[in-house]
């Protein structure tokens, strides 16, 4: 008990320095150690295994996606950068030469691998003489070495581990696609194994009577309001225009049946069908800040139209997840199924 008490004690309190906090966590798990190089760390078997798992799980699911992998040389020439000068700018400060080969300078600079873009284009180039040898779907785990002025465990090393996917495609189409295809995976890797919580919440609304929420609005506010004291600290959208009857938007209805807490209320009142839904929120949170290319968003609407939902939203470009509102028994009909059946045959075929 005392050795277990000294421990902890020698771990700095998260409230006062949460960096340090974080340090001595990932030390004292015996996932890390410093090297005598700063900002390189070693990673010790507890912490390599993580490493390990995260590679096994996502190459298999890369794999099913028709991906091969590869190993390119860890060393580019100078003049291979050049060509990419608008591409390298960014990573030139953290650049690391090699000058040296054994006692013999060398007549050129290589670059430690930073990344592997130049590389790619450079076999590519070489191996590509038509259409009929596409696509090409290469990935590629490695290491690469960035010359980092500050490093934290796991975050930010010197030289990190590293995944990179390069593909080409016939057309810009088929390679949005194998572009969404990939956000999905890593969303759902986010979400589903690392239980990276949502970076964003929507609430879809569903009808004001006046200035009443709808039974079917109010189980998703309810829903909503469980899901936010479990995520208190990400925006939430509340997303309804003002329809027939209703003398006050959806958004403000849930806005004042809403305890906020934490969250942030972004209140998108101009939609007037799903598709607008996403269409305004994801524009709204993308002003707030957000990175929507590969944000996880939980999208709050009622069971029965979470399917049909996330196919729209899918559209959007926009990775998310289902938080099922329930309503009562007694208010569903078959009719009311029928009629979503229906509208999710329209959104797949001409929507």
């Amino acid at each position: 008990m005392a050795q277990n008490k000294k421990q902890v004690e020698q771990i700095t309190d998260m409230e006062a320095d949460f960096a340090q906090w974080y340090t001595d966590v990932c030390k004292k798990a015996e996932l890390i150690d410093y090297s005598s190089i700063k900002g390189m760390f070693i990673y010790r078997p507890y912490g390599y295994a993580i490493w390990e798992n995260i590679q096994h799980l996502l190459d298999q699911q890369f794999k099913q996606a028709g991906h091969e992998n590869v190993y390119l040389p860890m060393l580019i020439p100078e003049s291979l950068l050049q060509k990419e000068k608008d591409h390298v700018e960014g990573f030139a400060p953290e650049c690391a030469w090699v000058t040296y080969g054994g006692t013999d300078k060398l007549e050129e600079r290589y670059c430690i691998r930073p990344t592997s873009e130049t590389l790619f284009c450079e076999h590519y180039a070489n191996i590509i003489h038509s259409h009929r040898d596409l696509p090409k779907l290469y990935n590629q785990w490695c290491s690469v070495l960035r010359w980092e002025k500050t490093s934290r465990p796991f975050l930010r090393h010197r030289e990190f581990l590293w995944q990179e996917g390069h593909t080409m495609h016939a057309t810009a189409e088929e390679a949005m696609e194998e572009t969404e295809r990939m956000f999905n995976i890593y969303a759902g890797f986010y979400k589903d194994v690392l239980a990276i919580p949502v970076d964003a919440v929507i609430v879809l609304g569903a009808g004001v009577n006046g200035e009443t929420p709808s039974a079917a609005l109010w189980s998703r506010i309810r829903a909503a309001e469980n899901y936010l004291k479990k995520h208190p600290d990400v925006p939430v959208v509340l997303s309804g225009g003002q329809g027939p009857g209703e003398e006050i938007t959806e958004a403000e209805a849930m806005r004042r049946s809403l305890r906020p807490g934490n969250n942030r209320f972004l209140l998108e009142e101009r939609s007037a069908n799903t598709a607008q839904n996403f269409a305004f929120s994801k524009a709204l949170l993308e002003e707030y800040g957000l990175d929507t290319r590969t944000a996880v968003i939980a999208v709050v609407t009622n069971d029965f139209h979470c399917f049909r939902s996330r196919m729209i939203a899918r559209k959007q470009g926009l990775n998310t997840v289902a938080v099922p509102a329930e309503l009562p028994w007694w208010w569903l009909t078959g009719n009311y199924y029928l009629r979503e059946a229906f509208a999710v045959v329209k959104t797949a075929l001409l929507d």
